[in-house]
């Protein structure tokens, strides 16, 4: 009879850390698993580290040339056969009784197919890192950003199996988050709320940055608006959501606009926690005005343009940061403009 539980972990030149990684995998009070790991054509002393334990419940797959992280996880999770699939990175750490608490909340929530939690870093930063504890905030911080921390997931692999979902390499360095918004489409998430994973900070970690985040961001917004955004739309997104060229290119009304028609599409189809998304949106727009206000109030010589926006939308600014704000600005533009006078 096969384990109940896979761990899964893949790993290209990880000789640093990853003893330590292993031995967390192998001292948790909950053993009722196999260890698959997917040496990624490592070309350091990892496998030889991994050969070194001797544990029947480690299964060791070689790439024989380097796949990547979304290929060798799928490789593992075919080669997989049980309940759950557990994710695990070769530079972390799982404390104890991990395994335990999350196999145990899943058991007990079987309409829940991902369970995380919790992470605290450690190496270059200590903090304790929080992710949304039910499906429909989770599912809110989605829109936004990533709202699981990879490593310290659990999925139930029937969900995977009933689906046919993988990871998909044409989201580079956002595969998770992808993974994450399409098992909430079939399924719910939720995260432990305690830290059962310590995540490690170091220089050699690879940095996510890029399209993929930004491409799934957009994908959301126009699932949410029930088609493609057109050219115009898509421009006052990416410089609302992305900071991509000014923001107050004409007028404020575009950015306002298009935020609103947000949160009037939520409150139609109801995707989305409406208190957390709304908030979350009117940050947002509190955030560009006050970025305006500031760049234009340490300005000397406003173009007749940008003085036009600052009083003919006062209303719509005061409304969105606030009277007392709104006036510390105005007050600043004004010595700055009499200073200079004075200065001529």
């Amino acid at each position: 009879m096969g384990h109940s539980a896979t761990v899964l972990m893949s790993v290209f030149n990880g000789e640093k850390w990853i003893e330590e990684a292993i031995k967390s995998i192998l001292c948790q009070s909950f053993s009722d698993f196999d260890f698959i790991i997917v040496n990624d054509n490592s070309t350091d002393s990892t496998e030889f580290i991994i050969r070194s334990f001797f544990d029947k419940r480690i299964i060791l797959l070689q790439n024989d040339s380097n796949l990547g992280l979304p290929t060798s996880l799928n490789r593992g999770i075919d080669f997989s056969n049980s309940q759950y699939i557990i994710r695990m990175d070769a530079d972390d750490i799982s404390l104890p009784t991990r395994f335990e608490k999350q196999i145990s909340y899943l058991d007990e929530h079987p309409h829940v197919g991902v369970c995380g939690s919790w992470i605290q870093t450690f190496g270059e930063k200590c903090e304790i890192l929080k992710a949304e504890k039910d499906h429909k905030k989770i599912v809110t911080k989605l829109f936004f950003s990533n709202a699981l921390f990879h490593p310290s997931v659990v999925i139930r692999r029937e969900v995977l199996q009933l689906h046919k979902l993988r990871y998909e390499s044409c989201y580079p360095g956002s595969e998770d988050y992808r993974f994450w918004v399409k098992l909430a489409e079939v399924t719910e998430l939720a995260n432990l709320q305690e830290v059962l994973l310590h995540y490690r900070l170091h220089p050699h970690q690879v940095t996510k940055k890029g399209g993929s985040s930004e491409k799934i961001r957009i994908e959301l917004t126009e699932k949410l608006i029930g088609r493609k955004m057109n050219s115009s739309e898509e421009t006052i997104h990416k410089k609302i959501f992305f900071e991509q060229g000014e923001i107050f290119d004409k007028d404020i009304n575009p950015t306002s606009n298009w935020i609103n028609k947000l949160i009037e599409e939520n409150n139609k189809k109801k995707y989305y926690n409406k208190l957390m998304f709304d908030d979350r949106l009117l940050a947002l727009k509190r955030y560009h005005y006050k970025k305006y206000l500031f760049t234009i109030s340490k300005e000397s010589n406003m173009n007749l343009f940008k003085i036009t926006i600052f009083f003919a939308f006062k209303n719509e600014l005061m409304k969105v940061v606030g009277v007392r704000d709104y006036s510390i600005f105005i007050l600043s533009y004004l010595k700055r403009k009499i200073l200079c006078l004075n200065d001529r």
